[in-house]
């Protein structure tokens, strides 16, 4: 049974720095048990990075698209044109390579967001461990949801409300999740208002119960409370935000909130699937390196139902060796890109 002995990992669901620590993983690739080591080592060890939220698929746009987002991303947009225009093996290969992408980037998890309906699960079987896919159904697919599948609406006029209320019941009946993006486009946010007295992350919550709102840019105070009350997760994703220019979130209303945050690097086409440039962001905007840390690890799997870390049964983790480098120094490397060169192994997830 292989033993990785560490100087310092990041443990558990609090992702405590704890000091020479042994973790032994067994032929499965899980950890079996956590100890204290007497071995001296340069090796760290955290969680693998978990990316909450991307679009694979449209990976073959990458510099081939402008910055506005209604005419990207909305209906009949450049995006939806362009996926349709795919064959199933082009389609294929787009989400290998956004996966090939992820993993080369440290990413051992992350949420895609696919379109094209339950059918679309077919396509996406075997491709990877660490793929977590939430669909868009289409009309016709809501009858058929029978079983536990995840979800991913577009936003509050993907579907007329009634459909898109029961779609919602229909999910959480068989055990499913939900998510939705929400408060990304001020426009249809005002819109919201104006229509309902509410937002469109309040309406969602009340109509929809998700289990996470994506984007959230231009949410406000009784927004977060609403979250808070309601345990809704929210996933942020600040580089596409920057990209389509539509703002940046209020982060001093999320300081001490207590809700789940995972962060999204969002669309392949404009970003790379992984998560360094919404490291960065974070980190002008003064969070400190735990709560990114976190945000970029077990918090943004829990937005998706999933349990991460460096933790009896689980099986995810980066270990690098860091040599001397003082304790106050690992996260400055760890949560940058120059990272991959002190990289020495990676314990992929197990295949789910």
């Amino acid at each position: 049974m292989p033993v990785i002995n560490t100087r310092l990992s990041y443990v558990g669901k609090d992702l405590l720095p704890e000091e020479n620590v042994a973790i032994h993983i067994d032929e499965s690739n899980l950890i079996q048990s956590i100890e204290s080591s007497n071995i001296n080592s340069t090796l760290v060890a955290v969680p693998g990075f978990f990316n909450a939220h991307i679009h694979t698929a449209d990976i073959g746009l990458r510099g081939k698209i402008g910055t506005d987002l209604s005419s990207v991303v909305g209906p009949g947009g450049v995006k939806q044109r362009y996926l349709e225009s795919l064959d199933e093996q082009a389609l294929i290969e787009n989400i290998s390579s956004s996966i090939e992408e992820a993993n080369r980037n440290a990413v051992l998890g992350f949420v895609d967001f696919r379109e094209g309906g339950l059918a679309g699960l077919e396509l996406l079987t075997g491709l990877s461990s660490s793929y977590y896919p939430y669909i868009r159904p289409t009309l016709d697919d809501i009858e058929n949801i029978t079983f536990p599948v995840a979800i991913g609406i577009r936003d509050v006029i993907a579907y007329d409300t009634e459909i898109m209320v029961s779609l919602a019941k229909k999910v959480h009946q068989v055990g499913g999740r939900l998510e939705i993006h929400a408060s990304e486009d001020v426009m249809l946010r005002k819109r919201w208002i104006k229509e309902y007295g509410m937002s469109d992350i309040q309406w969602s919550i009340r109509n929809l119960q998700p289990h996470a709102i994506i984007h959230g840019t231009h949410l406000n105070e009784t927004d977060v409370n609403m979250m808070q009350e309601t345990d809704t997760a929210l996933v942020l994703c600040p580089s596409s935000n920057r990209y389509f220019r539509v703002g940046d979130v209020n982060i001093d209303l999320l300081r001490n909130s207590g809700i789940t945050i995972g962060l999204g690097s969002d669309n392949a086409m404009v970003n790379p699937v992984a998560l360094w440039a919404e490291i960065s962001l974070l980190q002008e905007r003064d969070i400190s390196n735990e709560n990114i840390l976190r945000y970029a690890t077990i918090s943004g799997a829990a937005t998706a139902g999933i349990e991460w870390g460096i933790s009896d049964g689980n099986s995810n983790l980066l270990v690098y060796d860091l040599g001397a480098t003082s304790e106050d120094e690992i996260l400055d490397i760890i949560l940058s890109p120059q990272s991959q060169q002190f990289l020495k192994a990676i314990i992929q997830p197990n295949p789910h």
